[in-house]
């Protein structure tokens, strides 16, 4: 699928998660938690990002949980999250983990909590990206192979538990710019008292 703005069949969208939260996934380097804490001061909301509540949870760095327990010690973590989001007052912008959508019940919960947008990028370009960064490896192939893989394996599952893509490959300011566009137009959408006709038509296109 083309990287634009636009609504998915994957996760069929509704009033009810328009416009108060704003969850961003995508793959590690995709910019969810820069993007999102500059949308969020932009459109004066709050902002949450997954990721520092499991460290916050576990008491250590992601980076330490892994070495110390384990990947599956993080996913157990990371799934209680949904709840937490759950119970958060919107409105909010929210950014997740790049692995989030891997367990099913997050993908089938999360479009339920508000509108879902997947932050797409190559996994070249994110490679480079995060090339430094002291996360841990996922896999036990070399880093580019590993990102390749894990962008062939979760691209899917993005899909399907996003209401709309938008490109993360330009600088940050303009995924900002694009995603402050796509939360006013919900905004007026929801607003219109046709706004579940209308949504379903824009979905149908």
């Amino acid at each position: 699928m083309s990287k634009t703005t636009g609504c998915l069949s994957g996760s069929q969208l509704s009033c009810k998660n328009i416009p108060s939260r704003l969850i961003l996934i995508g793959l590690r380097g995709s910019g969810k938690t820069t993007a999102g804490r500059l949308l969020a001061n932009k459109m004066g909301v709050g902002f949450f990002d997954t990721d520092a509540w499991v460290e916050k949870q576990a008491g250590k760095t992601i980076t330490e949980l892994f070495s110390s327990e384990g990947e599956q010690a993080f996913r157990a973590i990371e799934r209680k999250v949904i709840h937490t989001i759950a119970t958060r007052p919107p409105p909010e912008v929210i950014a997740t983990g790049g692995g989030i959508v891997c367990h099913e019940t997050n993908r089938r919960k999360l479009p339920d909590l508000g509108f879902v947008v997947y932050l797409q990028a190559s996994w070249r370009l994110l490679a480079t990206r995060i090339k430094k960064s002291p996360r841990p490896p996922l896999t036990k192939k070399p880093f580019e192979e590993e990102m390749m893989t894990i962008c062939k394996e979760r691209h899917p599952f993005y899909l399907k538990a996003a209401h709309a893509i938008i490109d993360a490959e330009p600088c940050i300011e303009i995924v900002v710019e694009k995603l402050a566009i796509l939360w006013k137009s919900l905004s007026s959408l929801s607003a219109s008292p046709n706004a579940d006709r209308l949504i379903s038509n824009s979905t149908d296109q």
